[in-house]
């Protein structure tokens, strides 16, 4: 029999985030902590690196002030898209499953459609959007943040039209987004790492990344994936001669 304070706490836990999140909730954790200890490293930062940085959260601040507006019209979109009738998986469809696979489902579609909407971005008809991004010169993790707001809303709007379908439990859904934002602070630390060879073009790496953003025509275009860099190499677009400097 557990103590009764333990008991109360787990009760808590039970209560605040339910039996099927409190192994995530655990692990999420675990993952923010691990970021945090490799991010103090990333912080050894030159006066470019922190002119860099004041600019990103800058506009990162811009966005979620001006977005709200931009919202409102997403909103009415939403609205109109769900009207179609358009089919989707019922969510009584994920009633008893472990809450993992929703997860990993959610994480993998974002990329998915992140994938073809970067490639879009890359195009000569939609790159002053997404130049914006690209001009960062100092790359760290909060180049993220770095984004023109009509790059925000029409990421938000791919995902309405191409991942809504899945129905995936709300906790689900916003553990991948979760998921999703510590992956791309990842992949733009200014560090040399790499998964290897094989690793590399599995799941992307800072290393990889970098070669997205570096500025060399062999690299235009390549290395689109957020995550799966198993995408690029499916789609053609994978590039990774080794380390970037």
């Amino acid at each position: 029999m557990l103590d009764p304070a333990l008991q109360q706490i787990l009760n808590a836990l039970r209560d605040l985030f339910g039996y099927k999140l409190i192994l995530p909730f655990f692990l999420w954790t675990a993952i923010g902590a691990a970021f945090f200890l490799l991010g103090r490293k990333a912080m050894r930062w030159n006066k470019e690196h922190w002119k860099s940085a004041g600019l990103n959260v800058g506009m990162m601040t811009f966005n979620f002030v001006f977005i709200a507006y931009t919202y409102a019209a997403v909103g009415w979109l939403e609205k109109a898209y769900v009207s179609l009738g358009v089919p989707t998986i019922s969510p009584q469809a994920w009633d008893g499953v472990w809450l993992i696979w929703p997860i990993l489902a959610t994480v993998f579609l974002i990329d998915f459609v992140n994938y073809w909407h970067h490639r879009l971005l890359h195009m000569k008809w939609y790159w002053p959007v997404h130049a914006v991004h690209h001009s960062d010169r100092s790359m760290n993790f909060t180049t993220l943040f770095r984004i023109h707001f009509m790059e925000g809303v029409a990421m938000k709007l791919s995902f309405l039209v191409f991942a809504s379908w899945l129905q995936v439990p709300p906790e689900a859904a916003a553990i991948a987004a979760g998921v999703n934002l510590l992956v791309g602070q990842y992949i733009h630390l200014d560090l040399p790492i790499s998964h290897g060879r094989i690793g590399d073009k599995i799941i992307a790496s800072p290393q990889v990344h970098r070669w997205h953003h570096a500025n060399t025509p062999e690299a235009f275009g390549k290395n689109l994936s957020n995550f799966f860099s198993f995408l690029d190499v499916i789609f053609g677009t994978y590039y990774n001669p080794g380390p970037c400097k």
